[in-house]
């Protein structure tokens, strides 16, 4: 381990000062690099535990056509086909980040560890937000500024317990297929790139001339959905670890909590509209944490948490 006098002094500037150290220096300070990570600029250790219900739209269990599917009887109902004991495979429609924490923390994770658990999860990319996600090296840049701004709401008289959230800003920044993307454009060809945190339709007509729309025209263009927890910090996350000594599994706290969605708005292709505002809900008097979770149409969330006296 080779650290230089500058090196050295911001390690214990940042000691002194009781802040975490920058990551640079966990590669620098330990030798050991058994670990294989995927590290971008911007990326954080934040987990998502909002926790969402499932709603069935349909079920596709009907057995095998085949001449000994009396064989199958056994999970299948005669007369409905309709299968009644064993586990469904399931498809499940949404964001990825959402599902997997609701898999993780709601009820149908005690289902799933009876079954024996999960064998394995296959994620579809995004799809719907209007870009083309086939793309080369170097095309797709993240920036790491995206914010929530809020603005708590509170009741006046009879309902002075009650409150609601308003959202009022989100930004992100972002740029996907945005390199060389005049150039490689064809002629009489149009395309969806993502420059500067902008979603933008190029063409070029059979001159060459080369036409940008923005069609993220404002802010609140890029969000896909948006929930609040009123009472942040109620859950904590229990995770079940294996005891070194017993070898029995035991429940402890992560040390995070479980988002509880309690209130949302989303768009869905039928209805592009977005609510801003939450309901008023009422709430015991004295200080709490709120949280605010957005999803973008990229399906990446952020999360903001504030502090406010009921």
């Amino acid at each position: 381990m080779k650290l230089n006098d500058n090196e050295i002094r911001d390690i214990n500037r940042h000691l002194e000062a009781g802040r975490p150290l920058p990551e640079k220096y966990r590669f620098l300070l330990f030798e050991d690099k058994k670990e294989v990570e995927l590290v971008w600029n911007g990326k954080t250790g934040e987990v998502c535990n909002i926790v969402l219900p499932f709603q069935v739209i349909e079920q596709v269990d009907e057995p095998r056509a085949e001449e000994n599917r009396a064989l199958q009887m056994d999970i299948f109902d005669q007369q409905t086909g309709r299968q009644i004991t064993g586990w469904n495979n399931k498809l499940i429609w949404g964001d990825n980040k959402l599902i997997l924490s609701s898999l993780k923390n709601g009820p149908l994770r005690e289902e799933i560890e009876v079954q024996g658990g999960i064998k394995l999860i296959y994620i579809d990319p995004p799809f719907d937000v209007g870009a083309d996600f086939s793309t080369e090296k170097n095309q797709v840049v993240f920036h790491d500024v995206s914010f929530i701004e809020v603005k708590p709401l509170f009741g006046k008289g009879k309902k002075k317990y009650h409150i609601a959230i308003e959202l009022t800003d989100f930004s992100v920044f972002y740029s996907q297929d945005s390199v060389d993307a005049d150039t490689n454009l064809k002629k009489k060809k149009s395309k969806v790139i993502v420059d500067k945190g902008q979603v933008v339709r190029i063409s070029k007509d059979k001159d060459g001339v080369v036409k940008r729309e923005v069609l993220t025209q404002k802010w609140t263009d890029w969000i896909d959905y948006w929930s609040v927890d009123f009472d942040f910090e109620s859950k904590r996350e229990i995770i079940r670890v294996k005891n070194a000594e017993s070898g029995e599994t035991e429940e402890v706290w992560s040390g995070d909590y479980v988002f509880e969605n309690e209130w949302q708005s989303f768009r869905t292709k039928k209805d592009r509209t977005l609510e801003l505002k939450s309901t008023f809900m009422e709430r015991r008097p004295g200080r709490r944490k709120i949280a605010v979770k957005v999803v973008d149409i990229f399906g990446n969330d952020t999360m903001k948490i504030i502090e406010v006296t009921v």
